[in-house]
């Protein structure tokens, strides 16, 4: 059947804080500065809850190779600015830090799309956003939009996200120090477990055999057992 790839030529990357203030606004501002010096334009969005989200136009692109991307500059970010970002997935291992949530961009994942209304208890829309209001973000600031004040904001701003699903650009190769290296021998539902077992043990990667040696043969091995099961069920 080949490889999925993005239908709408998009790369996401997700900075997941506590609530959208100050330092959500000075990650997204970092991450599209380190976007910017490999030459893409990142445009943000609330994604209606917690997140802020910078997606990127780029042409048709397997999944695989854009989430490798978006792991690699996951890496770039946790090391260059340690006390602003981790790319860690369990609390407990990012008090105060922004966590860059480069997982949405596996085909098995999917990410709430620009303008979709989140079942909240008060409904909130996934918005697209000016630099301008992500600079003045504050501890107090409120970006949750409601269905009508986006109607009013699209009348005023237009359409903010149309740059996006405009731009076609070749997506580079990330920082090279923090460069992952593909499996080619997993399946995407082996890299979707395996990806979780690695944040949650806090390792750099889980593969059919951890290059760290035998001490994780074990994981790989009950990681790859995992992913075919629930692949298995998904199927059924």
């Amino acid at each position: 059947a080949g490889e999925r790839r993005h239908t709408e030529s998009q790369g996401n990357v997700g900075l997941l804080g506590r609530r959208l203030d100050g330092n959500a606004a000075k990650a997204a501002l970092l991450a599209a500065t380190a976007l910017a010096e490999l030459g893409l334009e990142a445009h943000p969005k609330s994604s209606g809850n917690k997140g802020l989200q910078l997606g990127i136009g780029i042409e048709p692109t397997p999944c695989s190779q854009v989430f490798r991307f978006a792991q690699g500059l996951a890496k770039h970010l946790a090391r260059e600015h340690p006390s602003v970002f981790t790319a860690t997935m369990a609390k407990d291992a990012r008090p105060r830090l922004v966590f860059v949530d480069y997982s949405q961009n596996l085909a098995a994942r999917n990410t709430v799309a620009p303008y979709s209304v989140r079942g909240l208890d008060i409904p909130r829309v996934s918005t697209p956003l000016t630099w301008e209001e992500v600079a003045a973000l504050r501890p107090d600031s409120q970006l949750g939009f409601s269905p009508a004040s986006v109607c009013e904001r699209l009348q005023e701003h237009g359409d903010l996200w149309q740059a996006v699903l405009t731009t076609a650009a070749v997506l580079p190769e990330p920082p090279a120090a923090a460069r992952v290296e593909e499996d080619g021998t997993m399946s995407h539902w082996e890299q979707l477990v395996a990806m979780v077992w690695a944040q949650v043990l806090d390792l750099d990667h889980v593969g059919h055999r951890d290059d760290a040696g035998a001490e994780h043969d074990g994981v790989a091995l009950e990681a790859a057992r995992v992913a075919r099961a629930v692949e298995a069920f998904v199927v059924r």
